[in-house]
């Protein structure tokens, strides 16, 4: 668990700082040479099927499945006894909406134009990208809470499959021209951090309590 820990804290750290960096870049208004290079290769990349298929991929992110997908982990989860990986994971959740709505509105960046899907409200942090992460967060506190009912090939197979789909989502904001590469960017950087802090600070509180249980 020690070295879960030290992921996690790299995560925190890596995450904020390439959130505020990008917040810092991207302030100003509009797209940097990452975010014209990135779409003028999604253009090159475009054709209807993929276009067709990239639409329904990217509700994957929206809010109205990523939030009760992982408050149904959540319920799941404290259901089978495992409260502390339960609270992380609504904790992370409810943050991560939170800091969402604080963040566009403090940086205030429009979105690009000339959409393929529909979009509303401001760009940086891209909200998609940031909700992806609860994929991630769901599938870590699903291998936390039962890493005794389920072998190490399942939940290798579990966080593979939630950060490849949590990928695939962000690239489809891009596809879509609904957001930047820096938005995408700054959402999975948000979204990361919001995941490491709810689980330093459930391990920690689990830590305190035993600590004081063993005196």
């Amino acid at each position: 668990m020690g070295s879960l820990r030290l992921a996690l804290a790299a995560v925190l750290i890596g995450g904020l700082a390439l959130f505020a960096l990008l917040a810092v870049v991207v302030g100003a208004g509009g797209a940097v040479g990452l975010d014209r290079g990135a779409f003028s290769l999604a253009s090159d990349l475009r054709a209807p099927a993929a276009l067709d298929v990239a639409r329904v991929v990217t509700d994957a992110g929206a809010g109205f499945i990523a939030w009760p997908l992982a408050l149904a982990v959540a319920a799941l989860l404290a259901a089978r006894g495992s409260v502390r990986a339960s609270l992380a994971l609504a904790g992370s959740t409810v943050l991560v909406v939170v800091l969402v709505g604080v963040a566009k509105d403090a940086v205030g960046r429009p979105r690009p134009p000339a959409a393929l899907v529909g979009t509303h409200g401001l760009s940086y942090p891209s909200g998609h990208s940031a909700y992806s992460t609860l994929w991630v967060a769901s599938a870590l506190a699903l291998v936390l809470g039962l890493r005794d009912a389920i072998s190490r090939r399942v939940r290798l197979a579990v966080l593979g499959g939630a950060l490849a789909i949590a990928l695939v989502i962000g690239l489809t904001r891009v596809y879509l021209r609904a957001h930047d590469l820096t938005d995408v960017l700054g959402g999975w950087a948000l979204g990361g951090a919001t995941l490491a802090v709810c689980a330093l600070a459930s391990g920690a509180i689990a830590g305190r309590r035993h600590n004081r249980s063993s005196r």
